[in-house]
């Protein structure tokens, strides 16, 4: 904004001296306008695009539950995450490690997944499995969950403490990062 009005004074400060232009005031008025529209306009495009990024920020939050009431005879542990912004979350880049493996694809995601569990649980091949595998440019929806782990793990028997620790077990094994953008980079 001071450049501008700098620029405003110096142009009228100019313009009253006779340079040999020999240009009637009605054209350098006309010339001045022209040139302070034109500064404004590139000036409401910046702020344009600046609110309209903030407009379409996504938010990822991890959520992670353990439940015995989703599905009847077992208790259940999911991490999943939500798309909390105002737009589509776009994945940039996904890290994984279960047990200290690093996983690079969907397949093995879900068979070190059913590894892990099957160490963990007492209840050998008996859990019943989810494990999804976020890939580079793949897009979350605002307002949108995705599950990245599900077991649901029969509780014969078992106690929801004992669950829950079994479920403590599992989530000191998993570790995963999201780099995530949007539109706008």
């Amino acid at each position: 904004l001071t450049s501008v009005l700098i620029f405003i004074l110096g142009f009228l400060f100019g313009q009253s001296w006779d340079l040999g232009w020999q240009l009637p005031i009605g054209v350098t008025i006309s010339v001045f306008i022209a040139t302070l529209s034109l500064f404004i306009t590139v000036h409401h495009y910046y702020a344009v695009r600046g609110h309209n990024e903030i407009q379409v920020k996504p938010q990822l939050i991890v959520d992670s539950l353990f439940n015995s009431t989703l599905k009847d005879g077992f208790q259940t542990y999911r991490v999943s995450i939500k798309n909390m912004g105002l737009g589509p979350a776009l994945i940039d880049n996904y890290s994984l490690k279960l047990g200290g493996v690093e996983i690079l694809n969907a397949d093995a995601a879900f068979m070190e997944f059913v590894r892990l569990v099957n160490k963990i649980i007492p209840e050998k091949g008996q859990a019943e499995v989810i494990a999804m595998y976020l890939s580079k440019d793949e897009a979350i929806d605002k307002s949108s969950e995705q599950i990245l782990f599900e077991v649901n793990i029969p509780t014969a028997g078992r106690s929801f403490i004992q669950g829950r620790e079994i479920a403590k077990k599992l989530v000191k094994e998993i570790c995963f990062s999201i780099q995530y953008g949007c539109h706008y980079g």
